[in-house]
């Protein structure tokens, strides 16, 4: 049996047509049924009784007509009465019965089975078989029963009218289901039409055609509900509007790269446009915002939003986002207030990423600071440099007279030999500090041969393992292929030596000492990393790294300064790193750092890879050579002129001399047909050196030259050596480096 909830969902499924249908044909089924089953019913009923009245009367009238006849055995008076009820149509028999039961008299319409009828006599009632009524009527006289008589009438009259008017309610009911069934329905039609025709409107409005209306065809309950309707629809399209605008801004906000959220005064989030971090907005949705921020930020943000609430104006801030959600980043915040009237109901933030931009400042920051660095190490070196020419100018003087002294009466004067070689010895040792104030500031001496830094590198191994502590532990990790450079081999050496030195410093307590090469490319990435100039290009890197104390910033950012050092009184000069430094620069090279306190240290020396040929310079005998011919001594320092006039006498060559550029040009003009050789200082008053050799070049073509100086070959002395120089003399200088360097150049061929 069908379920009743199944049922009712599948009358509510119905349309209204077929409820209204379904309801009045049942209606009307029960009105059917009722008038075709109550009106013949209740006739036969009506029938029935008028039956028993007319039989009762007419068995008790006739009983008592036949009392007398009864009473004196007058069988023929009996018969006589009982002709009047033989006429009725619907009496079937009449019977007379005595106090003995015996049959006294009777009648039957039909002769035929009349036994049959007066046994069945004997119970009144009704009988369906015989379609009789059965009535029996006591006969009496004089207050004493004399006998009993005995009726049936028929029912087939009846029956057949009963029948008729079943018949004709059927018929009635019938025509009455059938004209309300046509009435239902039309009435249906007529109220649902317009029903449909609104049930067609709103599914084309709910397709998204706000332009449809529903038909108004009266003024009546539906009709007022269509124009209902209708005005319902022009809302609707208003609100849409409405609703498209809103929806334009929120997904504005909602595709905004920007977070945007919501906040109310504690804090909670009641919006938010997208995810944060690996956090969902789902989840991030009633949370605290401060959660997702980095702790030394949260009370920044807490004091943003209250002054926002306070102040109902906006607010900027700039803080970190969490780590528990991810790297941290940097975000831009504007706070601003949300109000209904003059009250803050809660506050906006939109938080922009400028993780870029603060990595952007912090590198260029840190550009700044080697720009800056890399200015005042220029600063610095120019002034080490000017400071290291002077005082190589003195020491010149004073290394070339002490040994002037020594070589013409040491031999005859061992006191004045003693003290000439305590004056050489001190002035070398003061050269050594020029030397690497010249290195830093790359203007000091300058041999520039192929060399293999492997084998520079195995040299100062052997010198530490002969120095170093025990418990300083050297490896070495060689990965360059090919290992070769242009550079002057003391003073790669020189800087690959001071470096492990203070690597070993910086291991009081022991360590591993690591001294690691490997080639790298130098691409423009890297050097926008550098505020220096670096040149692309392959690269030898020399690491030093040390598992010592390590330094702190400050440390680092004046390593490379001259003089400066971390190291107790008498323990170091501060040049070691400076000359580390000039090296690096001289030989179009760099340094890079990497410390930590208390993880040690790493510095990495760049030098240009290279796999060109290049000479050695001849070494020059260490013996003095006398020679002859006129000098022409070029310099503006007094003690200097005086010095290398002694010496040059001193080894057998005339000499005149002239304090700057202009007086060697006046001289040479006047005398250059007997001048061999000029010795010519670089840097000068008035005139320099290399633009005296340019006017004594148009003086004589094949002028033979000379060059002093304090400084290295730089650009401009390489330059002039390019021209046809004809050797080099760096300050100070000794008796047997004159002889040599000044023999040498006479002997060249003329140009």
């Amino acid at each position: 049996m069908p379920n009743r909830n199944a049922l009712r969902a599948m009358f509510a499924d119905l349309p209204i047509r077929f409820k209204f249908l379904l309801l009045y044909t049942l209606l009307l089924a029960a009105l059917t049924i009722f008038i075709s089953l109550y009106f013949p019913r209740n006739f036969e009923r009506q029938a029935r009784a008028a039956i028993v009245n007319k039989a009762n009367s007419i068995a008790q009238i006739t009983a008592l007509s036949i009392g007398p006849a009864l009473l004196f055995d007058d069988r023929q008076s009996c018969e006589e009465a009982l002709k009047a009820p033989r006429e009725l149509e619907d009496l079937v028999y009449i019977m007379v019965q005595d106090s003995a039961g015996v049959v006294f008299a009777s009648f039957n319409d039909s002769a035929a089975n009349a036994a049959a009828y007066f046994d069945a006599a004997r119970n009144k009632g009704f009988t369906e078989e015989h379609a009789l009524y059965k009535v029996a009527a006591p006969i009496t006289a004089r207050a004493a029963r004399l006998g009993t008589l005995y009726a049936g009438f028929s029912l087939e009259s009846m029956n057949g009218d009963v029948f008729q008017i079943r018949r004709t309610m059927f018929l009635i009911s019938l025509a009455i289901f059938l004209l309300g069934i046509a009435a239902v329905f039309a009435i249906s039609t007529l109220i649902t039409r317009p029903l449909s025709s609104m049930v067609r409107t709103v599914e084309k409005i709910g397709q998204g055609d706000l332009m449809e209306r529903a038909v108004v065809a009266s003024h009546d309950e539906i009709g007022q509900l269509a124009i209902a309707f209708n005005a319902m629809v022009v809302n609707l399209e208003k609100a849409n509007h409405a609703l498209r605008e809103s929806e334009k801004k929120w997904l504005f906000v909602e595709s905004a790269p920007d977070i945007v959220c919501t906040l109310d005064e504690a804090g909670t989030v009641l919006f938010i446009n997208h995810s944060f971090g690996n956090a969902t907005r789902e989840n991030i949705i009633g949370t605290k915002i401060i959660g997702y921020w980095k702790e030394t930020d949260q009370r920044m943000l807490v004091d943003a939003l209250l002054f926002v609430f306070r102040e109902k104006i906006p607010v900027n801030i700039e803080i970190q986002s969490s780590e528990s959600y991810g790297e941290h980043q940097w975000y831009s915040c504007r706070l601003g207030p949300i109000k209904e009237g003059e009250r803050v109901v809660s506050a906006v933030m939109i938080a922009a990423n400028i993780n870029d931009r603060k990595k952007t400042e912090e590198e260029r920051g840190q550009l700044e600071n080697q720009l800056r660095q890399s200015q005042k190490m220029e600063a610095i070196g120019q002034l080490a440099g000017g400071i290291a020419h002077d005082f190589n100018n003195m020491l010149a003087g004073i290394s070339g007279f002490g040994d002037l002294l020594r070589t013409k009466f040491g031999k005859e004067n061992p006191i004045v030999e003693k003290y000439a070689n305590s004056i050489v010895s001190t002035a070398g040792r003061a050269s050594d500090l020029t030397s690497k104030l010249l290195a830093f500031s790359r203007k000091g001496k300058f041999e520039l041969v192929l060399l293999d830094v492997h084998e520079t590198i195995t040299e100062v191994v052997k010198i530490l393992e002969r120095t170093i502590e025990k418990n300083i532990t050297i490896t070495q990790k060689f990965r360059a292929r090919p290992s070769t450079l242009l550079g002057d081999p003391s003073q790669v050496q020189n800087a690959i030596l001071n470096l492990a030195v203070n690597a070993r410093d910086a291991m009081p307590k022991g360590g591993e000492l690591n001294i690691a090469t490997d080639v790298i490319t130098i691409d423009e990435r890297f050097i926008a990393q550098r505020a220096y100039k670096i040149n692309l290009g392959k690269y030898i890197r020399i690491s030093i790294s040390d598992t010592g104390m390590g330094m702190n910033e400050e440390v680092k950012a004046r390593l490379f300064e001259p003089f400066f050092t971390t190291k107790a009184v008498g323990k170091g000069t501060g040049l070691g790193l400076a000359s580390v430094y000039g090296t690096a620069k001289s030989h179009d090279g760099f340094v890079d750092v990497f410390s930590e306190i208390g993880k040690g240290s790493t510095f990495s020396v760049f030098l240009p890879l290279t796999e060109s040929q290049v000479s050695r310079n001849e070494t020059l005998d260490a013996s003095i050579e006398t020679g002859t011919g006129h000098i022409l001594v070029v310099d503006d320092e007094d003690v200097v002129r005086e010095m290398l006039s002694e010496i040059l006498k001193e080894l057998g060559y005339e000499v005149s001399t002239a304090a700057n550029g202009e007086e060697a040009v006046v001289l040479y003009r006047e005398q250059g047909v007997n001048i061999d050789l000029v010795i010519l200082d670089v840097i000068m008053p008035k005139m320099g050196g290399p633009e005296c050799l340019k006017e004594l070049r148009k003086i004589n073509p094949n002028v033979k030259a000379v060059i002093s100086s304090g400084y290295a070959l730089d650009a401009q002395t390489q330059e002039l050596s390019a021209e046809g120089i004809s050797g080099y003399l760096q300050k100070p200088f000794t008796i047997v480096r004159i002889s040599q360097v000044i023999l040498e150049a006479l002997r060249k061929q003329e140009l």
